[in-house]
């Protein structure tokens, strides 16, 4: 299971979950509305944007289609 960071907190996710699967399994609450558990991603409100950070810079990225990487910080 890779291991994730939000908030700076160390986390294991589930192979193939999600950053907000991820974020709300460990109780981190990332607001959403179009994404729903059982259905396909849609990604269109973008209410759950969320701050990938990196070395070389970061970026902004839906949690709800963003899969759970090994060193992912969000």
């Amino acid at each position: 299971m890779p291991e994730i960071f939000i908030n700076g907190v160390p986390v294991e996710a589930r192979e193939g979950a999600t950053v907000l699967e991820t974020a709300l399994e460990h109780g981190f609450y990332i607001p959403y509305f179009c994404w729903h558990k059982n259905l396909s991603v849609a990604g269109n409100c973008r209410l759950c944007m969320v701050e990938v950070e990196a070395e070389s810079g970061g970026w902004m990225d839906i949690a709800c289609n963003m899969p759970a990487t090994k060193a992912c910080a969000c």
